[in-house]
């Protein structure tokens, strides 16, 4: 499988958990690929457990820092060219197996798609090709602000395996901590995994010898694979194995978000969400039923369900865990199964670093529906 594959392949905490927001307002710093001086959003990481013999699941809540940030002259089919340019090198951000351990998109940091953004996959001294995937550059317009951005990968969330137990050979008895991706292609609900991927240190001698690898991948060092901040993942920690923390550090996302939630027409439809905010957000916060990107149900009774929230309990220790609260909107204001009499929309649901399940009821017609969340600080 290609880069570019396996990112499609996979496209489709509280607040006592952000440990160290930068009370600073800001960074200024000079780089060889920034047109300009760039100020940074503010910086800090957040912490998470993942139990043993049990799974965690898992988004992203800070972002990589950007490499490049600057200002658009026009965006036309899959192009984005900026101004003044910036005389980068023709096929920088292009991802060459085996010599570049990046993978780049370009974020839109201001106007009408704010928050939107697009894998690069070529480039020339001025201009972006991107990948658009689901979406397209409409909207976008001369004056809007972009950044450029790493995406994070398996070998930078979990540096030398930190956060891991590292398994010392690949057969199933001796992988100790795997991170599995759901199926995010599969039509339907309740999809098993598509992929799993497991810290081999063959020699047991220490993290430095040791590399991500894909169940079923072979020998392919798989510490460059894309891990999107849209979309959550599984750690799961296989007995022995034991409780570990993942620390998460980076930039505090400033910006609007933009998380695609999927819909089908024969079947009920599972998106397996992340919100990349560092924290606690309530259900009246997110955004989620604004623009009809989240159902209304036509009553609080099972059968009158529509769109459904499924939030996992990662404090529980169990394998294949099943959903600890499901929300859902109906009459004006957000539910909770099993007491839905009681205004659930003060929940703080969408905690730093914790994945979510959005479950679209059938819809007429396959679609994607985007979810835009604003900052709550």
């Amino acid at each position: 499988m290609d880069r570019m594959e396996g990112i499609a392949l996979i496209r489709h905490a509280s607040m006592r958990n952000f440990i160290a927001l930068s009370l600073a307002a800001s960074l200024s710093f000079a780089s060889p690929l920034l047109a300009v001086d760039v100020v940074t959003d503010p910086v800090g990481f957040v912490k998470i457990t993942a139990l043993t013999n049990s799974d965690t699941f898992v988004s992203i809540p800070m972002t990589r820092l950007p490499i490049f940030a600057g200002g658009i002259s026009s965006a036309v089919g899959n192009q984005i060219t900026v101004t003044p340019s910036p005389g980068w090198t023709p096929n920088q951000f292009v991802y060459p197996s085996g010599t570049e351990s990046n993978t780049f998109y370009v974020f839109i940091a201001s106007g009408a798609k704010e928050g939107a953004s697009f894998t690069i996959t070529n480039n020339t001294v001025d201009t972006l090709l991107v990948d658009l995937d689901i979406d397209s550059l409409s909207g976008v317009v001369g004056g809007d602000k972009i950044q450029i951005i790493p995406y994070w990968t398996l070998g930078t969330l979990f540096p030398d395996g930190a956060g891991a137990v590292a398994s010392t050979n690949t057969t199933l008895g001796a992988r100790r901590t795997e991170v599995l991706f759901p199926d995010f292609e599969g039509t339907g609900i309740n999809l098993s995994s598509s992929t799993k991927f497991f810290y081999l240190d063959t020699d047991g001698s220490g993290p430095l010898v040791g590399n991500w690898r894909k169940v079923g991948g072979g020998t392919t060092n798989q510490n460059p694979q894309v891990v999107l901040s849209d979309a959550y993942f599984v750690i799961r920690q296989n007995v022995p194995s034991s409780t570990t923390t993942l620390v998460m550090p980076g930039g505090v996302p400033m910006k609007k978000l933009r998380v695609p939630l999927y819909a089908s027409n024969t079947s009920k439809q599972d998106t397996h969400a992340g919100l990349q905010r560092p924290a606690s957000v309530t259900l009246d916060q997110s955004g989620l039923t604004n623009d009809g990107a989240f159902a209304s149900s036509l009553s609080t009774s099972l059968s009158g369900r529509r769109d459904e929230l499924l939030v996992f309990d990662n404090n529980a220790q169990q394998l294949n865990k099943s959903a600890a609260q499901v929300y859902f909107y109906s009459g004006g204001i957000w539910r909770k199964a099993g007491d839905a009499a009681v205004n659930a929309g003060s929940s703080n649901v969408f905690l730093a670093g914790r994945g979510v399940l959005v479950r679209k009821f059938t819809n007429a017609t396959p679609d994607t529906l985007i979810w835009i969340n604003t900052p709550n600080y």
